[in-house]
């Protein structure tokens, strides 16, 4: 018999704790600098908005490369050393970064070193989450990544406010303070992540096929995570670019949006995951898709602060349901042997559509404003409520152990072997 999906409520592993401290650390140092680099390029450096879009496009697409690789380093040399390395290299560019705007080196030397820093710092990524899934059962790992997405909006719900004050004085400034951010927290994971564990990682045969070890399943998730991926893009950039272009926001302002945002993710996430444990998690996706279309929609005819602070409430509704469980989804998916490689390959195709969707929106941002419709929120929330649909879909073919269900009495996780508790 198939019963819902567990939620325990003993603590999760000291290592997944340990791992979501450092992350908090990171997204507060990233959520110092990155909302505002588009601004940077449009408002000090005088780049149309289309252009600071496109350029962080780049950037985003320098991160899907490295997500990839990252992936298959950590199954090859152990996630432990690809997190931590990849943590030193981004203090280190930030800190040129924030060197270059102060020296006002030239723009294409300035997001030059931006899509270096982008692409080696992102190596990360799919080395923590495969930690994660690593550490943890399949029937825990919607709440253990659940606890990863409060931990990196407690970062992001401080940095952009602090930024935001920050970045109206000086944006050198911010990159200064976000390189010393970035230090301590390579430093945090060098001292605490322990070597990886349950057991040796296991070494990815480069000689394996690839078409024989990921199955239409998996590829669909990944097609439906790009698709999507371009209207979650509209969030940061175009949002910000909306609200201090069209609407006349200053820059603290959007600060304060997006640390509005963090804080209802830090406060929520996890009362969100046990309210939908029994719930398969495409259900629980196809519901937060909804939700990104209402904000959309609602950031299209919001005329001000007030508006906006609704649109993003329901925003951040939708970021409660749709990261995690797209990621517990991958986790669950993959084999243990090549879990890096098949995580790090969603994270290439949402990062696809993460880099295609600010240049998008952007385009779109000045044409259908110049004609004096709501921007482009309502074809985005369009593709939002598509993706949602491609979910329900995908959930109908996939087994209760994928969609994080689990058998009544079963308690071993079958590709880790942890225990799943009571």
């Amino acid at each position: 018999m198939i019963g819902k999906r567990r939620v325990s409520l003993a603590p999760l592993s000291r290592e997944v704790r340990v791992l979501c401290l450092c992350q908090s650390l990171l997204s507060f140092g990233l959520g110092l600098a990155f909302p505002f680099f588009a601004i940077y390029l449009n408002r000090e450096r005088g780049l149309p908005m289309t252009l600071a879009g496109g350029g962080l496009s780049l950037a985003v697409l320098a991160t899907a490369l490295s997500q990839w690789l990252g992936g298959e380093l950590s199954d090859r040399y152990g996630r432990r050393l690809v997190m931590v390395s990849a943590l030193w290299a981004r203090a280190l560019t930030v800190a040129v970064l924030a060197y270059a705007i102060w020296a006002k080196l030239p723009v294409a030397v300035v997001v030059g070193i931006h899509l270096i820093s982008n692409f080696v710092s992102h190596f990360f990524e799919p080395a923590s989450r495969g930690w994660i899934a690593d550490h943890t059962p399949p029937a825990d790992r919607y709440r253990a990544y659940g606890l990863l997405k409060s931990a990196t909006h407690f970062g992001f719900a401080v940095g952009p406010a602090i930024g935001g004050l920050v970045a109206d004085a000086s944006y050198s400034l911010l990159y200064q303070i976000s390189a010393v951010i970035c230090v301590l927290c390579a430093a945090a994971a060098t001292a605490l992540l322990r070597s990886d564990a349950p057991g040796p990682v296991s070494k990815a045969d480069p000689e394996k096929d690839y078409a024989t070890r990921i199955d239409a399943n998996f590829m669909q998730l990944c097609a439906l995570t790009a698709f999507l991926g371009v209207a979650m893009a509209q969030f940061v950039v175009p949002l910000s670019l909306w609200a201090t272009r069209f609407l006349g926001l200053r820059d603290s302002q959007m600060g304060y949006l997006l640390s509005i945002n963090g804080l209802l993710v830090v406060a929520f996430q996890l009362p969100a995951v046990n309210l939908f444990a029994g719930v398969r998690l495409t259900a629980a996706i196809a519901i937060g898709t909804c939700f990104y279309a209402a904000g959309y929609i609602a950031v299209g005819w919001s005329g001000g602060m007030a508006g906006l602070v609704a649109a993003v409430v329901l925003l951040s509704v939708a970021e409660l349901l749709v990261p995690s469980g797209v990621q517990a989804l991958a986790a669950n998916m993959s084999p243990v042997e090549v879990r890096g490689r098949w995580i790090g390959i969603l994270g290439l195709s949402r990062q696809a559509g993460s880099a295609l969707g600010p240049v998008l929106g952007c385009w779109a941002m000045e044409t259908a404003a110049a004609r004096g419709l709501p921007g482009h929120w309502i074809p985005v929330a369009g593709v939002a409520l598509a993706a949602g649909v491609g979910y329900l879909l995908l959930g109908k073919r996939l087994l209760p152990d994928e969609e994080g269900l689990v058998e009544e009495g079963n308690t071993t996780d079958e590709t880790t072997g942890l225990g799943l508790g009571t």
